[in-house]
């Protein structure tokens, strides 16, 4: 779903002047595993689309 979000999001604006290369995903609690899923399941996907990653209070941690 949130690889789908992003498509739809530069969709958006893909006929603007300059429009948007990269997006900025935003994660708060559960919402920093999502996006953490999302990117390790699909980098090959998202690398080209998202530019940065914020975790906020996020329960992410290093294995180990």
């Amino acid at each position: 779903f949130v690889d789908k979000a992003i498509d739809t999001i530069l969709g958006t604006y893909a006929n603007r002047p300059n429009p948007p290369e990269h997006i900025v995903l935003i994660g708060h609690s559960v919402g920093s595993v999502v996006i953490f899923n999302l990117l390790s399941s699909r980098w090959s996907i998202t690398q080209t689309k998202v530019k940065l990653v914020l975790s906020l209070a996020g329960p992410i941690y290093q294995p180990g």
